[in-house]
């Protein structure tokens, strides 16, 4: 008598639903397999660009050198891809809009209306019917009640503060505090704020004071039921898994929602003073937490495919305004403070790889083995303003992909998307301005 096997299994009891990692006690040899190697992708854009050639490797084909700015990234070497000479076509003047909006859509955004293109993870998401969040989910910190992300020209704010887009003038919905993608995720685990919207509020998107009781509380019987149905491997599996996410939950509740104050001189691309901001928010956990969420969500089969944009352009989320710091030729102490900032989006890229690949899946490989990671910036470096050479980093083996490897190219990014789609298992032949397969 055959049993039907559904993609995911689920605890539920007292309104709670919580998705599980996949057991081989439970899957078909052949379906487990199956299952598995579907492979996801995540999606990492950060502001601002870095300082010119920092994150450009020495050497070429497998044979190269990091350098000393990505000297974290050396254990992980071998499973990184750098694609240089990479650009998009954005125009100086409100850069820092129209390069946000095209990271992923590869197209010029139209000035003084609303119009780009269907950013490639949504691309991806409509060719394998995964279009339903969380299956395809937005992460932002962005606030989109702050208006200058248009940067002072004829562009959208909206630019500014989305990279998903579902067609040429409907961004995707995102989420913009843990709480909000955990609660996507979990529907019965967190408080009020989690339906996403375009447009968050940056004080409504989670009322963690109204936590409610710990989900796990609520399926400790079936949690009994399904240990002794499980075989030793998979019980320690299941142990794994819920002790990570009692912690995400236990993290939520300490992680304050996104507060910015925009700088007075936010609307011109000139540096300023140096802008402290009194309402900053703890960049490392709010980060750090979704990054766990991320790995949850990818090891329940909740989503495979995650577009994340780190922060906007003139965010103050660091420790002093952002976009003051990247003109770091205007001042000797802005330069040492870029520096740190560009580290520390390389330290998050790495800390996700490591997280992937602390998980095992069905047939012994780690996440990381069936995800594609990439980071990178619409900016090549933030004094410069410009959208060529850009620094991007692809990691992983999703789909077949073999890192450990520089490819040299003078190519639209949109190249590289359309190589990331056919990794993904959707056939394109042309995206955005794309001239071509990256061949990555």
């Amino acid at each position: 008598m055959s049993q039907k096997i559904d993609r995911r299994r689920f605890l539920i009891s007292a309104g709670s639903l919580i998705a599980l990692p996949m057991f081989e006690s439970l899957w078909p040899t052949q379906v487990l397999a199956q299952v598995a190697s579907a492979p996801n992708v995540i999606f990492l854009k950060f502001p601002l660009g870095v300082i010119k050639n920092s994150w450009r490797p020495s050497g070429s084909g497998t044979s190269y050198t990091l350098p000393s700015a990505l000297s974290m990234l050396e254990p992980v070497k071998g499973d990184l891809i750098f694609p240089t000479g990479l650009h998009n076509f954005c125009p100086v003047n409100g850069i820092h809009a129209s390069s946000n909006a095209a990271f992923l859509t590869g197209t010029e955004p139209l000035d003084g209306g609303l119009r780009v293109g269907q950013s490639i993870d949504r691309l991806i998401a409509e060719k394998l019917s995964l279009t339903a969040s969380p299956r395809t989910i937005q992460i932002t910190a962005a606030d989109a009640s702050d208006s200058d992300t248009g940067s002072g020209f004829n562009y959208s704010s909206t630019y500014g503060t989305n990279i998903s887009w579902i067609n040429a003038t409907t961004p995707a919905s995102s989420y913009n505090t843990p709480a909000a993608v955990f609660k996507a995720i979990f529907p019965s685990g967190v408080g009020s704020g989690a339906t996403p919207t375009p447009t968050p509020s940056p004080t409504g998107s989670g009322n963690i004071a109204n936590y409610r009781k710990n989900i796990l509380d609520n399926a400790v019987g079936e949690i009994g039921v399904l240990k002794s149905k499980l075989g030793a491997s998979d019980k320690a599996k299941l142990d794994q898994y819920l002790t990570g996410l009692d912690e995400v939950q236990k993290k939520i509740a300490t992680v304050t929602p996104p507060v910015t104050t925009p700088p007075a001189t936010s609307n011109a691309c000139v540096a300023g003073t140096m802008n402290l901001n009194p309402n900053k928010y703890d960049i490392d956990a709010f980060t750090d937490t979704n990054l766990e969420i991320i790995k949850l969500a990818i090891a329940c089969g909740q989503s495979r495919i995650i577009s994340y944009h780190l922060d906007y352009e003139y965010g103050s989320h660091f420790p002093v305004q952002m976009h003051s710091i990247s003109h770091y030729n205007d001042d000797p102490r802005f330069r040492t403070q870029y520096e740190a900032l560009n580290k520390k989006w390389a330290e998050k890229f790495l800390l996700l790889i490591n997280k992937l690949k602390s998980v095992t899946d069905g047939t012994g490989k780690t996440l990381f083995d069936n995800t594609i990671i990439v980071i990178g910036s619409g900016l090549n470096d933030g004094q410069g303003h410009g959208s060529t050479d850009l620094p991007i980093i692809v990691a992983g083996r999703g789909g077949g992909l073999k890192p450990g490897k520089v490819v040299s190219t003078n190519a639209p990014l949109s190249n590289l998307w359309i190589s990331v789609a056919r990794y993904m298992g959707v056939n394109v032949s042309q995206f955005g301005r794309s001239t071509g397969d990256l061949g990555i």
